[in-house]
């Protein structure tokens, strides 16, 4: 760990402030697209993988005002899903010494530590939710099969904002890509 805590002067007479600026990271909300809202935990510990059966049922049927003598019978195909896991960890280390500076400042240090390892968690998540811990794997929501990445083009007035977006425009664009 790493605790930069260096000495420092103090003019009297003076006046101390007793909070403590911190900057601030905004959430992004990335958990909101899960169902829950957050990760469903599940696992046991030492668990590599998850696995889970995956069943693509498709038919198709026949329609008319007579009986028919061939009908078409259903597609089933069964296969098995998975995905590594990731073991995701922090480290807290201070010794009486790096105590004692945090109380100089005016702060516990053990909880400044549990908060800082709290954020490496949550970006971590966030990061490997959206982006995967291996994107080339396919991993994270961003990353999946399927998924369509679009930049929106600067409209006619040279705006590449949604705030700024002429209205029409938006939706023309927003309409092709519905199709």
């Amino acid at each position: 760990m790493s605790l930069i805590a260096p000495t420092y002067e103090v003019i009297h007479p003076s006046m101390m402030l007793p909070e403590i600026i911190l900057p601030y990271s905004q959430a992004s909300g990335a958990f909101f697209l899960l169902p829950t809202e957050e990760p469903r935990v599940m696992l046991g510990e030492g668990d590599q993988a998850v696995y889970i059966r995956r069943l693509d049922v498709r038919t198709k049927a026949q329609a008319g005002q007579s009986a028919f003598e061939e009908l078409p019978s259903p597609d089933i195909v069964a296969t098995m899903i998975n995905t590594p896991t990731y073991l995701v960890q922090a480290r807290a280390e201070y010794n009486h010494h790096d105590t004692a500076r945090a109380g100089v400042y005016g702060f516990s240090l053990v909880e400044a530590t549990r908060l800082a390892n709290q954020q490496g968690f949550v970006n971590t998540g966030r990061t490997a939710l959206l982006y995967g811990m291996n994107p080339a794997n396919g991993e994270g929501l961003l990353n999946a099969n399927g998924a369509t990445f679009v930049t929106l083009p600067a409209d006619s007035y040279g705006n590449d904002t949604a705030a700024s977006y002429d209205n029409g425009q938006m939706a023309f664009f927003l309409q092709n890509i519905a199709g």
